[in-house]
C-alpha cells in the first residue's frame, strides 16, 4: 500500500458471516474478519480499502471481491 495516511470515515456496516466457502460468500461476508466486526470507508475514496475496528484497534484491509 502507498504511504497515504488512512483515516476511518463512514461506517459501511458489520460483518455478518465468516466463511471460507465461495458458495456461502455474500455481501458482508469475510474470510478473515469475525462476525460483528464493524467496517468503515477510508479517506482515499477507494471502495476496496476499508478499516476494520477490531477490539478498538483500527486495522487497514483491502477488500477482495469473490466471483
Amino acid at each position: 500500500m502507498n504511504q497515504l495516511e488512512y483515516i476511518k470515515c463512514e461506517k459501511i456496516g458489520k460483518i455478518i458471516k465468516t466463511t471460507n466457502s465461495s458458495k456461502n460468500f455474500k455481501d458482508y461476508s469475510a474470510t478473515k474478519l469475525e462476525s460483528g466486526t464493524e467496517i468503515f470507508s477510508t479517506n482515499d475514496n477507494n471502495i476496496y480499502t476499508i478499516i476494520a475496528d477490531i477490539n478498538g484497534q483500527q486495522v487497514l484491509y483491502m477488500a477482495l471481491l469473490e466471483g
